[in-house]
C-alpha cells in the first residue's frame, strides 16, 4: 500500500474529524479506552530504508492461537555474518496514540533468542531519545518458537502524545554469524487516558512545546496530530503503481472514541479527464480499526482519482482522494536488454523516501544516483574501507540489485578546479594522489556498477568555468584521464567511464577534448538540458544556463540537432562513443512551467527525439516533486511529493512497454506542425506521430497491427487523430508509407543561425534499406527574393547504398532579422515527405565594451569585436562621447575580420562624470548597408541626487530629473534595457524606483529571489576598490515586486560574515508595488540604519552593483550598472562602480 503524504506504500489521506454532532458538556467517569492500534490484517509495515541486514516484510496466514482469526506481520531478516547489522520495519509514520499512552500489548513470536525484538517509540516532541536513554523496548526472549505476550508500562516521564515508531532487531550477539531470522506479531493492542484531549481536533491540551530544543528551527511548535476518528485510504502497491492488474483500494478507519460507530462508506472512481467510471457504497462499523477492499472497473491505462466520502454515526463526515495508475506491463528483459536500455531517471539513494519498484514498473532500468558523492564516499569509507558509515552505500546497492535495476554512481563533486593567478595556472592540473587513492577504493569496494559518473555540473559554477577557460580545459581533460585509466584498469576493461554531467550540450567542447587524446578512454560522453515550457521541437537553448549574455551561453541551435551534433564530436577519432543525455526534463509546478498534460507528452516527444538524434540513454530529472515547489525544477517529478503518480509516468510507462529496446530507423511528419520517429523494437517496426504545437491535428492512417494511444491503450482501427501525445503505430508494414519516409534525413541542422548575405547549404541524406533501386525527386522552397541556382534535384540510389543531396542557396543582403522558413519536399511515386528548414537571420557583428572603472580620467577602454557571418567583414569603429570626454582617434578601421573571428581591441580615452542630458558615450561598430550596431561605454561612477518628499506609491511624479539614470549608462543581456531607474539619498535613507514596461510577474517565492523579478542591489558602504572577498560593510540586499500584496519584498543575503544569517523579509525596508501596463513599477526606501557604517551626507561614496532580473517574455533578461551578473561580480565587491552623493541642486 502506497501512503499519500510520504513517497512509501501506503497512501494515508486524513483529514481532522469535523465533528457536527455535539459533544457532551461532562467527560465520561471512565476515559481510558482499551483499542487494537495495529491488528496487522490489512497492511505490513514496509521495511525501512536504513537498514544494514537483508530482508523483508508481508503479512502471513499465522495468528496467536487465542487472537481473532485473521493474519498476522513477518519479519524475515538475513544477517550476512560480516560485522554488525540492523533491521527494521515501521508504519509509513509513527503511529501516534491520542492522550496518556499507558501501556502497550502484543503478541510476538522469535525464532532465535540471540536476536532481540526491539519495539521503538517517539515522544511527543519527535525523540526516538533523550539524552542517552533510547525510546525502546526490548520484549521478553521467551518460549523461542511459540507465541507469547507482553504488556509495556510506557514511563510516565516520556512526553505525551506518544507514537509506536516501529519494530527493530539487530546481531550484536553474532554479528560474525550469517543467521536468517523470523519474526511474527500481531494485534498491538493499546490503553490511553483521554481525559486531556480536545474532543474535536484529538490533540493533547496539556502539551507544551520543548523549551530547549537541539534544533530550534526543526522543533515542533504544536502537538502532534491525532484525531479521534480517522480515514485512511491506500492501496496494496507502492506509490499506488498497479503493473498489468487491476487497481484495488483499501479503506482503512480508525476510531479512539470509547464504544463503536456505524455509517457509510462512499467510493468513486475518476479517470485522467474527469469522467466517473465506477462508483461503490456499503455500510459499515467500526469499534478500533476496521478495512474494506475494493477492486474498481479501471478497464483502460492511465492515472485514476479516488474519492472517498465517509458519513458515521456520531457526525463525523470526511472526503479524501487517492490518485493511482494502472501501467501496461513491462517486458522481462535480459541482462544485455537491460544494459542497453535508454530509460533512466535521476534519484539519490541517500533518502530515506526513494522506492525503486515504482519506477521499475514504468519501464526505468537505470538509477543515476547524487548520493555517490566523493565527500560522502570519504566519510563512510571507514579505516577496512567497507564503506559502512552513513548513508550505507552497500544497502543501497543491494536495493538497486534486488529490484533488478541498474545504477549509474555520480561522484559529485569530485573535481577540483585548477588554481589561477594572473591569468595563468598558479599549481597542480588535474588530480592529486590522494583522489586517485580515494577513487580507486570506490571502484574496488563497489563491483555491482558497470558504469561510473565523473561528477555533476561541475561547469555551472562560473569560478570553474573561468578557471577551466584559462587553462583550455587541461584540468577538466587531466580529471577524466585519469578517471578513465582507474575505471579502465581496476575494472579489468569491463568497467565505463562517463564523462561529468556538463550544465548544458556542448559540441565543440566535446570535439576538442576528443581530439586531445585525454577522452581516449571516456566511453560516453554527457549532456544536460531544459527546454523550459517549450516544446522539444522548438526548443533553442537551454532553460539551465541562459541564453545570450550568460556566460554558458551558446549560439542558438535546436534540441535535436545539438544532441546530434555532440554524437558526431564523440566518435571524431573514430571511436564508438556513446552520448548520454543524463537531465533533462519539464515543470509543471514552478519556473518555467507547462501543464501535467503537456509535461507526459513532451516527455515521450522529447525522448524520443533524443535516441532519433543519435543519444544512447535518457535520464528524467526528477523522480519525486518537490512538496513545496518554489522554482525550476520542483515541478520535474514522475511521482508528486505525496508518492501519487503522475501523469508523466503513465505516458513514461506507454513508451516504455511499446519501445523497451528501440533502435532509431528515421523520422516521419504527416505535413507541417507534425513530427514522428520509426524505430525497430526487436523484429517489429514501430512508428509514433505527434502535432507539435497543437491538440488538434489531422487524422492520419497506418497498416500495423494495432495503433496503440499516449498510455498505452489500444486503438481501435488504423487510422488516429493527432494529438500533442504521440500515437503509436505497433507492427508498421514495411511497405506503409510511413516506413518509406525514413529513407529521407536532413542531414544539417534543422534550424540554421545566418546572417543576411551567407550561402547556405543544406544537405539531405538518403539511405536505401529496401530491395530495390530508389528514384525521387528533391524540391527547394524558399523565399522569392532568395538566391537559388536550382530548385528541383533527382537521386538515384542502388539497394544498400546512401547518398547526399546538396541544396544551396543564399540569403539577401538585406533580410530582416529574425526565423524565416524554406522548404525541402522528397518526392517518390506515391510518397512526398516535406523536410521544413528554418534560418534564424541574426545581426552579423557583435560587440562587448568593457566598463570604464576606476577614477574619472585617463583609462583604457577594452572593446571585443566578433564577426558571426560567413564572410569577412571591413568596418569602421566610431567613438560618440560627451563634450567633457575626450579621445584621440574617434574613428578606428576595422580590418578584414574573418568568419567567426573576435578580436579585441584597446582605445585609450579620458572621462568625467560630466555630461549633458542629450549626451552620451557610445560605441558604433558599422559595417556598412544594415550592418551596425551600438553598445554604451558604461562609467563606473556616477552621482546619486540628494530627493525629498519622496512618496512611496509606486509613481515617479515626485523624483526629480537629475536622479533618473540616463538609459545609456545601463547594459542589458538581451535586447535592450527599456527600464526607468531613479536613485536618490536623504540624510536617513536610500531611495530607488524601478519601472519595467513588461514582464511576467509571477513570483513564487521572494526567497527564491532569482526565479522571478527582482533587484539585486550590491552596496559597500566604504567605496573599496581592489581585489578582495566581501567583508563587514559589503551588502547584499534583493528587492521582489509583491503586485498582490501591493508591496516590497525585500532580503538581505549573507555571502561571508558581514551578517550572522541571511536575513528575509525586512520590514524595516518599506516599499510599493504596483502593476504598471503590462509589467510593473516598484518603488522604496532603504534606512541608512540598515547599512554597516553609513552616514549619508554630500560627497560620500558607495560602492555600488546593480542588477536588475526581468522575467520575460521571452526570455530572462537583466539590466545592470555597471557589470552583469555573470562576470561574477557578486563576490568581487573591489569592482563595484562608484556613487557619490551630491547635494540636490
Amino acid at each position: 500500500m502506497t501512503k499519500t503524504g510520504s513517497r512509501s506504500w501506503f497512501a494515508r489521506l486524513a483529514l481532522f474529524s469535523a465533528l457536527t454532532a455535539a459533544v457532551g458538556a461532562a467527560a465520561a467517569a471512565e476515559t481510558v479506552v482499551r483499542k487494537v492500534a495495529e491488528p496487522f490484517d490489512q497492511v505490513a509495515w514496509p521495511k525501512e530504508a536504513w537498514v544494514r541486514a537483508g530482508g523483508g516484510s508481508r503479512l502471513v496466514d499465522e495468528a496467536p492461537p487465542n487472537s481473532p482469526p485473521g493474519r498476522s506481520l513477518e519479519m524475515e531478516v538475513r544477517f550476512s555474518g560480516q560485522g554488525f547489522e540492523w533491521f527494521g520495519v515501521a508504519p509509513t509514520e509513527p503511529l501516534v496514540i491520542p492522550g496518556n499512552l499507558k501501556t502497550v500489548t502484543f503478541d510476538y513470536r522469535l525464532s532465535d533468542k540471540r536476536f532481540p525484538l526491539t519495539v521503538k517509540f517517539r515522544d511527543g516532541w519527535g525523540r526516538s531519545e533523550v539524552g542517552s536513554t533510547k525510546l525502546e523496548w526490548n520484549v521478553p526472549a521467551k518460549d523461542i518458537g511459540r507465541w507469547a505476550s507482553a504488556t509495556f508500562v510506557v514511563p510516565a516521564d516520556w512526553v505525551r502524545p506518544v507514537a509506536v515508531a516501529g519494530f527493530a532487531t539487530h546481531n550484536w550477539s553474532a554479528k560474525n554469524e550469517a543467521a536468517k531470522v523470523r519474526f511474527l506479531a500481531d494485534q498491538l493492542i493499546v490503553e490511553t487516558d483521554l481525559r486531556d484531549v480536545d474532543p474535536a481536533s484529538g490533540r493533547l491540551t496539556t502539551w507544551k512545546p520543548d523549551p530547549q530544543p537541539q534544533d530550534a528551527k526543526t522543533a515542533l511548535t504544536e502537538p502532534p496530530a491525532t484525531p479521534l476518528v480517522r480515514v485512511e485510504a491506500g492501496t496494496e502497491r507502492l506509490s499506488n503503481v498497479f503493473a498489468g492488474e487491476t487497481p484495488a483500494a483499501l479503506i482503512r478507519l480508525r476510531n479512539w472514541k470509547p464504544g463503536s460507530l456505524s455509517g457509510t462508506l462512499t467510493a468513486e472512481l475518476y479517470d485522467s479527464a474527469g469522467r466517473r467510471v465506477d462508483r461503490r457504497q456499503q455500510a459499515i462499523d467500526i469499534e478500533s480499526t476496521a478495512a474494506w477492499r475494493l477492486e474498481f472497473k479501471a478497464e483502460r491505462f492511465g492515472p485514476y482519482t479516488l474519492k472517498t466520502d465517509v458519513k458515521l454515526s456520531d457526525g463525523t463526515r470526511q472526503a479524501a482522494c487517492l490518485v493511482c495508475a494502472k501501467l501496461p506491463e513491462q517486458p522481462r528483459l535480459s541482462a544485455e536488454q537491460k544494459l542497453r536500455s535508454p530509460y533512466g531517471v535521476n534519484v539519490n539513494g541517500g533518502r530515506a523516501n526513494l522506492q525503486l519498484e515504482p519506477f521499475r514498473q514504468a519501464g526505468i532500468v537505470w538509477f543515476r544516483d547524487y548520493a555517490f558523492s566523493l565527500e560522502w564516499l570519504r566519510r563512510a569509507r571507514g579505516e577496512n574501507r567497507q564503506y559502512e558509515g552513513w548513508p550505507w552505500f552497500p544497502s543501497i546497492l543491494r536495493r538497486y540489485a534486488d529490484s533488478g535495476a541498474l545504477v549509474l554512481p555520480c561522484l559529485m563533486r569530485s573535481i577540483q578546479p585548477p588554481q589561477i593567478k594572473d591569468g595563468q595556472a598558479a599549481g597542480q592540473i588535474g588530480p592529486d594522489r590522494q583522489w586517485i587513492r580515494d577513487v580507486a577504493d570506490a571502484l574496488l569496494a563497489f563491483p555491482q556498477p558497470t558504469h561510473w559518473e565523473l561528477d555533476n555540473e561541475y561547469d555551472l559554477d562560473r569560478g570553474h568555468f573561468d578557471a577551466e577557460s584559462a587553462v583550455e580545459w587541461a584540468n577538466y581533460r587531466q580529471y577524466h584521464r585519469r578517471f578513465a585509466e582507474l575505471t579502465d584498469l581496476l575494472g579489468g576493461g569491463q568497467l565505463t567511464a562517463v564523462e561529468q554531467g556538463p550544465a548544458g550540450i556542448w559540441p565543440q567542447r566535446v570535439a576538442a577534448f576528443v581530439r586531445s587524446g585525454d577522452f581516449e578512454k571516456i566511453g560516453v560522453v554527457n549532456s544536460h538540458h531544459y527546454c523550459g515550457a517549450e516544446a522539444p521541437e522548438r526548443n533553442m537553448g537551454n532553460w539551465n544556463t541562459g541564453f545570450a549574455g550568460d556566460f554558458r551561453s551558446q549560439p542558438p541551435m535546436l534540441f535535436a540537432d545539438r544532441l546530434r551534433e555532440v554524437k558526431r564530436a564523440a566518435q571524431l577519432d573514430g571511436r564508438q562513443r556513446e552520448s548520454w543525455l543524463t537531465e533533462f526534463g519539464w515543470d509543471n509546478l514552478a519556473g518555467p512551467k507547462v501543464s501535467p498534460y503537456q509535461q507526459a507528452a513532451y516527455l515521450a516527444r522529447g525522448w524520443m527525439l533524443a535516441l532519433g538524434a543519435g543519444t544512447d540513454k535518457c535520464f528524467w530529472f526528477y523522480d519525486y516533486d518537490s512538496p513545496e515547489p518554489k522554482q525550476f525544477f520542483d515541478g520535474c517529478g514522475l511521482f508528486a511529493a505525496d508518492s501519487s503518480p503522475k501523469l508523466a509516468l503513465c505516458s513514461l510507462a506507454a513508451m516504455t512497454s511499446l519501445l523497451p529496446n528501440p533502435e532509431y530507423v528515421g523520422s516521419i511528419t504527416a505535413g507541417a506542425g507534425t513530427a514522428g520517429c520509426v524505430f525497430r523494437n526487436g523484429e517489429e517496426l514501430v512508428a509514433a506521430l505527434w502535432s507539435i504545437d497543437e491538440d488538434d491535428g489531422p487524422t492520419v492512417s497506418f497498416r500495423a497491427r494495432e495503433l496503440r494511444d499516449w498510455l498505452g491503450n489500444r486503438l481501435p482501427g488504423g487510422n488516429a487523430k493527432l494529438s500533442l501525445a504521440p500515437v503509436y503505430a505497433v507492427g508498421l508494414e514495411p511497405s506503409d508509407a510511413w516506413y518509406r519516409q525514413t529513407a529521407y534525413e536532413l542531414a544539417t541542422p534543422a534550424l540554421l543561425p545566418v546572417t543576411a548575405g551567407d550561402p547556405v547549404t543544406p544537405v539531405v541524406v538518403i539511405r536505401n534499406d529496401r530491395q530495390t533501386p530508389l528514384e525521387c525527386m528533391l524540391r527547394l522552397s524558399i523565399p522569392s527574393d532568395w538566391k537559388a541556382a536550382q530548385t528541383e534535384f533527382t537521386a538515384h540510389v542502388p539497394p544498400g547504398e546512401v547518398q547526399q543531396i546538396r541544396l544551396p542557396f543564399e540569403v539577401p543582403l538585406k533580410q530582416s532579422m529574425g526565423i524565416h522558413d524554406a522548404l525541402l519536399a522528397v518526392v517518390e511515386q506515391g510518397l512526398e515527405k516535406p523536410i521544413p528548414l528554418r534560418l534564424l537571420v541574426q545581426p552579423g557583428l557583435a560587440m562587448e565594451v568593457g566598463p570604464l572603472r576606476g577614477q574619472p580620467g585617463p583609462a583604457s577602454l577594452r572593446i571585443k569585436l566578433g564577426n558571426k557571418s560567413a564572410r569577412s567583414v571591413e568596418a569602421t569603429l566610431r567613438l560618440r562621447l560627451p563634450a567633457s570626454w575626450s579621445v584621440s582617434q574617434t574613428t578606428v578601421p576595422v580590418a578584414a575580420l574573418q568568419p567567426q573571428e573576435i578580436r579585441e581591441l584597446t582605445c585609450p580615452l579620458t572621462w568625467t562624470t560630466d555630461w549633458q542630458p542629450d549626451e552620451s558615450a557610445m560605441v558604433e561598430f558599422d559595417a556598412g548597408g544594415e550592418q551596425r550596431i551600438a553598445r554604451p561605454i558604461i562609467p563606473g561612477r556616477l552621482s546619486l541626487t540628494r530627493v525629498q518628499g519622496i512618496k512611496l506609491d509606486g509613481l515617479s511624479d515626485d523624483w526629480p530629473a537629475a536622479s533618473q539614470l540616463p538609459s545609456w549608462v545601463t547594459g542589458c543581456t538581451v535586447g535592450e534595457a527599456e527600464t526607468k531607474l531613479y536613485w536618490g539619498w536623504a540624510p536617513d535613507a536610500l531611495y530607488g524606483f524601478v519601472e519595467v514596461p513588461e514582464a511576467e510577474l509571477s513570483n513564487p517565492d521572494p526567497r527564491n529571489f532569482w526565479v522571478g523579478n527582482c533587484l539585486e542591489l550590491f552596496l559597500d558602504t566604504g567605496d573599496r576598490k581592489g581585489d578582495r572577498r566581501f567583508a563587514r560593510g559589503d551588502h547584499q540586499f534583493w528587492f521582489v515586486p509583491l503586485i498582490a500584496e501591493k508591496r516590497v519584498y525585500c532580503g538581505q543575503w549573507k555571502r561571508a560574515d558581514e551578517i550572522p544569517d541571511t536575513l528575509y523579509d525586512l520590514r524595516t525596508i518599506e516599499g510599493v508595488a504596483i502593476p504598471k501596463g503590462r509589467g510593473y513599477a516598484m518603488e522604496f526606501r532603504l534606512p541608512a540604519a540598515e547599512l554597516q557604517g553609513f552616514q549619508p551626507r554630500a560627497g560620500v561614496r558607495l560602492g555600488v552593483n546593480l542588477n536588475l532580473t526581468i522575467k520575460g517574455p521571452p526570455y530572462k533578461r537583466e539590466v545592470y550598472w555597471p557589470a552583469p551578473k555573470d562576470a561574477n561580480i557578486a563576490t568581487q565587491p573591489g569592482l563595484w562602480g562608484s556613487l557619490e552623493l551630491k547635494a540636490a541642486k
